[in-house]
This record gives C-alpha cells, sequence and structure tokens, in this order.
C-alpha cells in the first residue's frame, strides 16, 4: 500500500482513510496488503488528524480500535459531512450486537467487521471500493457530458446565421442559437418549448 494516489500505469488507486491506533491499524493494513484490494492508505489516530485528513479527497474510510476521544458516530458524522457518499466501514475489537446495531443504524455504517475476523474485511473493502471506484467514474463522466454540452452550446451560440432544432413528434424547439432569439428580441429560454 502506498500513499500515492495513481499507480505506474497512470490508474488511479482508491484512497483509504484508516482511523486506528498503530498495533490495530497495523494489523488492518496487513491484511488488506496480504489479500486485499491495492490501495493508497493513511493512518491517523486522533481526532485533530482525522478532521485535518478529512479536507483530503478520499474512497473509504475504515475505522477500528485504538482510537481514543472518538466515537463510532462521531467519526461517521463527520465523515458523512465531508463525503456524504463514500463508505464508512467499523472494526470492532470484538463482537458486540449493540454495537454492531449502533454502528450500523445509527452511525450508517456499510460494514461492521471483527478484529477476530479481519478475513471478512477483504470482500468487504474490495466490494466498497468497487462502488466508490464506479461513483467517481459516473462523477467524471457527468462532468465531461456537461463541458461538452457546454461547449456545444456556446458553438452554436456563435454561429452568425439563425439555428434551431425542432422535436419530430411534437415540433417543439428543442435547440436555438443566441442569433435566432436576438432577431425575435427575446430569449434563448423563452423560444425553448415554444411551437
Amino acid at each position: 500500500m502506498g500513499t500515492g494516489s495513481a499507480d505506474a500505469s497512470g490508474q488511479d488507486i482508491p484512497r483509504l482513510l484508516l482511523l486506528a491506533g498503530e498495533a490495530e491499524g497495523a494489523r488492518v493494513l496487513g491484511v488488506l496488503e496480504r489479500a486485499g484490494p491495492r490501495v493508497a492508505a493513511e493512518r491517523v489516530d486522533s481526532r485533530e488528524a482525522f478532521e485535518a485528513a478529512l479536507a483530503r479527497p478520499w474512497d473509504l474510510a475504515l475505522q477500528a480500535p485504538g482510537v481514543a476521544g472518538l466515537s463510532v458516530q462521531e467519526a461517521a458524522d463527520a465523515w458523512r459531512a465531508r463525503q456524504p457518499l463514500n463508505p464508512f466501514i467499523v472494526v470492532a475489537e470484538h463482537w458486540d450486537e449493540a454495537g454492531m446495531m449502533a454502528a450500523l443504524e445509527g452511525a450508517q455504517a456499510s460494514a461492521y467487521v471483527e478484529m477476530d475476523r479481519l478475513a471478512l474485511l477483504v470482500p468487504v473493502v474490495r466490494r466498497e471500493l468497487q462502488h466508490a471506484i464506479e461513483r467517481r467514474q459516473h462523477q467524471q463522466a457527468e462532468r465531461h457530458q456537461a463541458h461538452s454540452s457546454w461547449l456545444l452550446e456556446r458553438i452554436v451560440d456563435s454561429l452568425p446565421f439563425v439555428l434551431f432544432v425542432k422535436d419530430a413528434e411534437e415540433r417543439r424547439l428543442r435547440v436555438v442559437n443566441r442569433t435566432f432569439a436576438d432577431a425575435f428580441g427575446v430569449t434563448k429560454e423563452w423560444l425553448l418549448g415554444k411551437l
């Protein structure tokens, strides 16, 4: 596990924020390094370090034991405030049904795993990182689509002649350029949807 965000091929490596004590963090990272997905991981072990780390982009947060003064609920709330769509996983010292319910329902954790069963963490992390990567790719595609639409609109608006596109079924205006709107002394928005 590295600290960068791209591998040698230029592909993005998912970023994992690990909130854990030194020993617990080493165990979690050891399991993920041996059997898990490749991630860029950073371990923090205090409230202050966690809050500072939240200013950077992450794909997944994982809270393990060993951090004093920061409950699962507090960490999850801080995470959701900054990373509302990205998963938050809880690794507990030992099985505790009340703790599990609080993590899954109250803190809205994606998963709850005990330290004694860390091997179960690998497929959970893989699944959650895959969802995070897909979400990031979808957001990038949306940004690309929005930029392409903006660029096309600028090109159409710069044409020195009237240009419009009508819907074949309803015969309503779907695209108009600024030259067309200026010729009628109205806004493009007013023209759109007109017969």
